[in-house]
């Protein structure tokens, strides 16, 4: 409303509460503004709380990773995988760290944890050989029944020299193969450790007639055969680990979430069977 003050001009009030405390209307109380914040939080808060509580329940449920956590056992005993119905693991022969022919058959009478892998892993290659490492250990003095093999599956770098310091850092009773890239891939087709390849481990490769994996020892030209052979891709391995038995059975695997106490666990059982 307008004003007029006895010798002032006029002044603009928008409401009472612009007048001067005396001219304001009889009974007029000041005009608070806290409930209308109130009011105006308590929408905000009602509605994130219409909006939170939809998505919270349509949130999957979310179970914290046990870092302990291992393949449970099997009814049969096993900490790992059973190989069901247990057969022979395929023979092969390939150079070891030494530049000799090392051939599964000289195992006989061991243990033999068989893993495919490249010295050049970031991640899961030095996992797997600590855990073997560590799994070995446990077993105190039955770990001279064991003998740990590492594949390479990056023959073109890891040669007899590397394989032998990089298993040597872990054990110098870890044994680290090599061989020409025909024989690395034919290896590795017949445990299903390569693309391609059986992931039961059946001997697709010897059925192709490839013939490169052997277990007589017979002499090859290595050199021939690794440059007419087409690279491997070293990353694209399987993780799995493989236990075979002294007679030479392929017995227990380990693929997935498991502990050096799983595969000690399982390693007494076969080194227990040769006494």
């Amino acid at each position: 409303m307008m004003s007029a003050a006895p010798g002032k001009g006029f002044r603009m009030h928008a409401n009472a509460e612009d007048l001067p405390r005396g001219d304001r209307p009889p009974g007029h109380a000041p005009l608070s503004l806290a409930p209308l914040w109130i009011a105006m939080l308590g929408v905000v808060v009602l509605g994130l709380v219409a909006w939170w509580v939809p998505v919270r329940s349509a949130e999957p449920a979310v179970v914290a990773a046990d870092p302990a956590a291992s393949i449970a056992p099997a009814t049969d005993g096993w900490a790992g995988f059973a190989v069901e119905p247990e057969r022979p693991a395929p023979g092969f022969t390939l150079t070891d760290g030494a530049g000799r022919p090392w051939s599964l058959d000289d195992a006989r009478g061991s243990v033999v944890a068989l893993f495919f892998g490249y010295t050049r892993c970031p991640d899961v290659c030095p996992q797997t050989m600590s855990r073997l490492q560590a799994a070995v250990a446990e077993l105190g003095a039955d770990g001279d029944a064991v003998r740990v093999v590492l594949v390479t599956t990056d023959p073109e770098h890891d040669t007899a020299d590397v394989m032998a310091r990089y298993v040597g850092a872990y054990d110098p009773r870890f044994v680290g193969l090599t061989g020409s890239v025909n024989d690395v891939r034919t290896v590795g087709a017949l445990f299903g450790a390569l693309p391609g390849a059986s992931a039961d481990g059946h001997d697709e490769a010897a059925a192709q007639g490839d013939g490169a994996a052997h277990d007589d020892g017979a002499a090859r030209d290595d050199d021939a055969a690794h440059a007419d052979a087409p690279s491997i891709d070293p990353t694209m391995h399987s993780s799995r680990v493989w236990l075979i038995d002294a007679a030479g059975q392929m017995r227990v695997s380990y693929s997935g979430p498991y502990t050096p106490a799983d595969v000690a666990h399982d390693m007494s059982i076969l080194i227990g069977e040769r006494r």
